[in-house]
């Protein structure tokens, strides 16, 4: 039997999404990710297997695992996120409010950590 997943932007999205891109073949276990946006969002959907995510705003830290097709994680921009797959045919789906630029990321922690102190 087959499985259809799908989305009506306008409706199910915050956002306007001007980029996809899949994470796949990731040995099990290796992080990735280790970055927020200044001004992106992202909304993940795990198309095969578990994802699981670190997710902190440099107050909190929460603990999310994205393990079904039919529910997603959005992702708003200056928060920070770190994720692994539970296994290596884990694939995950991104869909993100901005074209690729480097200057949009903050890749280090202690650089994102006093931004965000810095906000009050």
């Amino acid at each position: 039997r087959g499985m259809l997943v799908f989305a009506e932007i306008a409706r199910h999205l915050s956002f306007a999404p001007k980029r996809f891109f899949a994470v796949y073949a990731v040995p099990k276990d290796e992080v990735r990710g280790c970055h927020a946006h200044h001004e992106g969002h992202e909304f993940l959907i795990s198309l095969r297997g578990t994802w699981n995510f670190l997710l902190d705003d440099a107050r909190t830290r929460q603990t999310v695992a994205l393990d079904a097709s039919n529910v997603g994680l959005h992702i708003p921009p200056r928060v920070w996120r770190s994720f692994y797959p539970d296994d290596a045919d884990a694939v995950l789906a991104s869909l993100s409010s901005e074209t690729y630029s480097a200057a949009d990321y903050i890749r280090d922690y202690e650089t994102f950590a006093r931004m965000m102190r810095g906000r009050g």
